[in-house]
C-alpha cells in the first residue's frame, strides 16, 4: 500500500503566493497514469493560481476560504464546499480575495506536468491580454512576478506606506508611460487596464478593477451605480480610454464619479495616442 501524508510533503511555493503539495504525481510517492491531484494553499488577499490553460481537463474543489474564479469569459465568486469544472484548453485563474488562507484540491487528467508551473518559476508566464486572451472584465490582475520579485512585492504591501492622492497619481502615470512605451497605441482598453493594474499591484498599491460603486439618493440606495476602471487605495480613480479623441463628456463623467464616490482625484488616460502626455487629464474634487 502506498500512502502520501500531506504533513510530510513540503511542497513548493510559487511567486503568485501559493503553496502546492502534490498528493498524486510530482514528488508524491503516489503515481497514477490517468490523473494528478494536489493540495493548494493560497495566501490571504491575493494568493493566486495565475491565468493559464492546459490540455488536461481539471476540477478545483474549494475546501475553505473564498475567492474569485475566472474561466474563459466568466468571472464568479467561489467559496468552501464548491467545485469548479475546467474543460481542456480553457484559460482559468483562481485568486484568494479573502483575509484568511484559501485551500483547494485540484484533480486533473491525464497525469503529467503542467506548463504554467515551470513558466512561473522561470518568469516566462504568458501575460493576459498580450500573449494570451484577456481576463474577464473586472477580474483580479494576473500575477506575473518572477522568482525573487515576490519578496519586494510583499515588502511593499507590508511596509505600511501611506499613499496620498498625488503619490498615487504619480505612480499610476509612471506605470502608464511604461505600459504605453511597451505596448503602443491601438489595443483594447481592457488590455491596458489589465497590464496597468498588474504593475501597480506589483508596487504594493491596492488596485481594484471595475470597482462597483453604490450611491444613496433621497434615502434610496442604488447598488452598482457605476463601475470605475481602476481605484487605487480607495483614493484615486483611473479612467482608461483607447479612443481617437477624448470627448468633454468623459471628463465630466469622471468628475461625477468623484463627487458620487467622495474621492478627490481622478486621472483620465487615453492610450490611443502617439505620445501619452497628450492623452492625460486630471480631474479634482475639492483636493
Amino acid at each position: 500500500m502506498i500512502i502520501a501524508d500531506l504533513s510530510q510533503i513540503a511542497g513548493r511555493t510559487y511567486p503568485a503566493r501559493r503553496r502546492t503539495q502534490n498528493l498524486v504525481g510530482g514528488l508524491s510517492p503516489i503515481r497514477a497514469a490517468n490523473f494528478a491531484m494536489g493540495n493548494v494553499t493560497l495566501e490571504p488577499n491575493g494568493g493566486q493560481v495565475p491565468w493559464h490553460n492546459q490540455e488536461q481537463e481539471e476540477v478545483y474543489f474549494i475546501v475553505e476560504g473564498e475567492g474569485e474564479m475566472c474561466l474563459g469569459s466568466e468571472r464568479v465568486a467561489v467559496k468552501g464546499g464548491q467545485a469548479v469544472y475546467i474543460p481542456s484548453g480553457v484559460f482559468h485563474q483562481l485568486t484568494n480575495t479573502g483575509s484568511t488562507p484559501m485551500r483547494m484540491i485540484y484533480v486533473y487528467g491525464p497525469a503529467g506536468d503542467v506548463a504554467h508551473w515551470r513558466q512561473e518559476l522561470e518568469g516566462t508566464l504568458p501575460k493576459a491580454g498580450i500573449d494570451v486572451p484577456a481576463l474577464p472584465p473586472g477580474a483580479q490582475p494576473q500575477c506575473t512576478l518572477k522568482p525573487g520579485e515576490e519578496a519586494s512585492h510583499a515588502k511593499g504591501a507590508k511596509s505600511g506606506k501611506v499613499w496620498d492622492e498625488e503619490s498615487l497619481a504619480k505612480a499610476a502615470l509612471d506605470c502608464a508611460f511604461a505600459v504605453h512605451t511597451e505596448l503602443g497605441p491601438g489595443l483594447l482598453e481592457s488590455v491596458y487596464e489589465s497590464v496597468l493594474a498588474a504593475r501597480l499591484t506589483g508596487m504594493g498599491i491596492a488596485c481594484a478593477r471595475q470597482k462597483p460603486v453604490s450611491i444613496t439618493v433621497q434615502g434610496q440606495t442604488i447598488p452598482d451605480a457605476f463601475r470605475a476602471d481602476l481605484v487605487l487605495e480607495n483614493k484615486v480613480i483611473l479612467e482608461l480610454k483607447s479612443v481617437e479623441e477624448v470627448q468633454k463628456v468623459h471628463g465630466k463623467q469622471l468628475l461625477t464619479y468623484l463627487k458620487l464616490s467622495g474621492l478627490k482625484l481622478g486621472v483620465l488616460i487615453n492610450f490611443n495616442v502617439a505620445s501619452l502626455k497628450n492623452g492625460i487629464q486630471r480631474t479634482v474634487n475639492g483636493l
